[in-house]
């Protein structure tokens, strides 16, 4: 049976995409063996992993760079799929030094408003690493064998830097085995705002706060679920001074990480999903929880970024600026104003991620990208 080899040393290893969706879908076709730090043990699957040790910082890290490059030639698979920046030098070295086909996924935006923002870059060098990384990232890209991106946006950057093998595998839910079983809690509000994901400042995190309070504001009987955690102790920390300050704290509920499968009840449950992502910092990304949000039947109002306005017409949800909160506060109310309406909706959204925006039909496009390299 061909082979192939998935390395990542950024990426938890049960990540969603990279193990659950697309080593999995390879498994089906293919000897897998997947180069990755701290493994489980006890995890019932036949793919193979090989481990990088622990990394607990940014620096360690990049020292098991060499040691991931010598376990996967020691491999000598048919192809070769890794899915960090950092990891482009060894993918460099795989192409030279084996027969073996080599595709980075470049999983998010390396472009210049993505990483001008980047925290853990020292701010004194933040604009020149900014401008030059997408450079290096192409040169070095256009050396292997595909690109995968996660967006339309994304890929077109690098066509337009003379990449020719440019394949866009979407991050969209991976739904066959998801049922939506009864919410573990019930509305008691008129109005049930939800999200999911990391509770982020890039992510949305102040501004689905303030909606709450410009609603509140307008005596709108309203509440927000959080499902997930935070990623920061400052962002924390800010969350809880404004919820603190607005006395809203009867009305927004963190319920801390939901088991995937879990989490399609309380989406369901819910009136509306928010995806309120920076625009400036996510133009180009395309978050998977508004494909969640669709598949539980819940209309989405979220951010009019480029990568994410095609998705959302009319009749799934809503468009908005990220930092007004009466422009989303309006759109929340406009939706909620005709039940028999946003109960429609959201049969549509359901229907779109069954026909198309699904992991299943992208699992074709990558099993068929593996296909054509061997």
């Amino acid at each position: 049976m061909p082979s192939i080899c998935i390395l990542s040393t950024v990426h938890s290893p049960t990540n969603t995409r990279v193990f659950h969706k697309e080593a999995r879908a390879a498994n089906s076709n293919y000897d897998v063996s997947y180069i990755v730090h701290n493994p489980p043990k006890d995890l019932d699957t036949e793919i193979t992993f090989y481990s990088l040790g622990t990394a607990e910082t940014r620096f360690k890290r990049w020292t098991h760079l060499l040691q991931a490059y010598r376990m996967a030639h020691s491999i000598d698979a048919d192809i070769y799929h890794f899915h960090d920046p950092e990891l482009l030098p060894v993918g460099i070295l795989l192409k030279a030094t084996t027969d073996g086909s080599v595709i980075y996924d470049a999983h998010e935006d390396y472009g210049f408003n993505a990483l001008k923002y980047r925290e853990w870059i020292p701010r004194m060098i933040r604009p020149w690493v900014a401008k030059a990384f997408p450079q290096i990232q192409s040169m070095l890209a256009n050396r292997l064998d595909a690109v995968i991106t996660t967006t339309e946006s994304i890929a077109e950057q690098f066509r337009e830097l003379g990449h020719q093998r440019v394949e866009v595998i979407h991050n969209f839910p991976k739904t066959e085995a998801i049922s939506i079983g009864d919410p573990p809690v019930c509305s008691t509000h008129d109005v049930t705002l939800v999200y999911v994901g990391s509770f982020e400042h890039i992510h949305g995190l102040m501004p689905m706060l303030r909606l709450v309070q410009e609603l509140h504001c307008r005596d709108i009987d309203v509440e927000l679920w959080m499902l997930g955690s935070f990623g920061e102790e400052r962002n924390k920390q800010h969350a809880t001074e404004f919820i603190d300050h607005h006395e809203l704290n009867d009305v927004i509920r963190f319920f801390g990480r939901i088991p995937y499968e879990d989490i399609f009840a309380y989406l369901h449950e819910a009136d509306i999903g928010l995806c309120l992502v920076d625009q400036k910092r996510c133009e180009h990304a395309l978050p998977t929880k508004i494909f969640e949000y669709l598949y539980a039947e819940t209309p989405v109002v979220a951010t009019d970024a480029r990568s994410i306005r095609p998705y959302i017409s009319d009749d799934v949800g809503r468009l908005v600026s990220q930092t007004s909160s009466q422009e989303q506060a309006d759109a929340v109310l406009e939706l909620v104003s005709d039940r028999e309406r946003l109960s429609s909706m959201g049969k549509h959204g359901r229907h779109l991620v069954e026909q198309e925006y699904n992991w299943e039909q992208e699992a074709k496009k990558l099993l068929a990208l593996y296909e054509s390299l061997r």
